[in-house]
């Protein structure tokens, strides 16, 4: 059994168009699998997407799905299932899908192919289903059974992935277990895996400290060069929290409606040496600037 602790509250559990808030979608990844996913350069990888195609135009994906995948209650994984997962992440009006707005049409033109045909040419438009939780897919046939409070989180947790929904509980933990029937022979190697969810961050600490539990997640930079000091593994993903000056630039009353203000407040901080010295060497700055007036 792997454990892993996070101070991020575990609230529900269950598929995510079933819109349950950012907290609940985190902890589903054992049991669901993307359409695509990338690589520590933000490239596009295959994932139950094995390829794509774009048209010469920009306004046309063509996804070739991996074929014979089934879900953990037997449903068959296809272009339908995807347009399913799709269609219904708007129909709740679950954050981030206003991209999915730009789609005029979904085309099937045989089992394990899916055509998405957009109004406008959209570069982004794979990148925020692979990076996103709106590419996780569900079964449809496990989405259309009526569920309640109590038992959405045994119905619609159903996805194709390594481990199958075992039990859960409100802010303590989600725990789950090997699928014997994943696609990938000889995976996964664990039986369990164990999300918990601990408010405090140093008794976090002390129980990784402890080996009561295998990994923290969401420490403060100072917690991190202990524990890289101890002889840790950290790892540190490309996206994590930002602190931001967002300017009036909208406001013509405002200076910073001004592109040259802008500019100059940009070049007059220096937030390289910011970001390294609040996360002690393990923040780098993000550096964006206004190209329009």
């Amino acid at each position: 059994t792997f454990i892993w602790v996070h101070n991020g509250g575990i609230t529900q559990i269950g598929a995510i168009a079933d819109n349950l808030g950012f907290t609940a979608q985190r902890n589903t990844y054992p049991m669901f699998e993307g359409i695509l996913m990338t690589d520590e350069q933000d490239n596009l990888q295959p994932w139950l997407a094995k390829s794509w195609d774009i048209s010469p135009d920009g306004k046309t994906i063509v996804l070739h799905l991996e074929e014979n995948v089934k879900f953990q209650d037997g449903t068959d994984f296809d272009a339908a299932a995807v347009q399913y997962n799709l269609e219904a992440c708007v129909k709740a009006n679950l954050g981030g899908t206003a991209f999915l707005g730009n789609v005029a049409s979904y085309e099937i033109p045989d089992k394990y192919t899916l055509k998405i045909n957009l109004t406008t040419v959209d570069s982004t438009f794979l990148l925020r289903i692979a990076q996103g939780v709106l590419g996780l897919i569900a079964s449809p046939t496990a989405m259309q059974k009526a569920t309640t409070p109590e038992t959405i989180a045994q119905v619609h947790s159903v996805g194709t992935g390594p481990f199958v929904f075992d039990s859960w509980e409100r802010d303590s933990f989600v725990r789950y277990k090997k699928w014997d029937g994943y696609r990938k022979p000889g995976l996964p190697y664990l039986d369990y895996i164990e999300i918990r969810n601990t408010a405090d961050l140093t008794v976090s600490i002390m129980s990784l400290q402890a080996g009561e539990v295998d990994a923290v997640e969401n420490i403060d930079p100072v917690d991190a060069k202990n524990l890289g000091d101890l002889g840790y593994t950290l790892y540190q993903p490309n996206l994590y929290f930002l602190h931001s000056i967002v300017a009036s630039g909208n406001n013509p009353d405002s200076p910073f409606a001004i592109k040259e203000v802008r500019l100059a407040l940009d070049y007059a901080i220096d937030k390289r040496t910011i970001a390294q010295g609040v996360g002690m060497g393990y923040y780098e700055a993000l550096n964006q600037v206004a190209t329009e007036k």
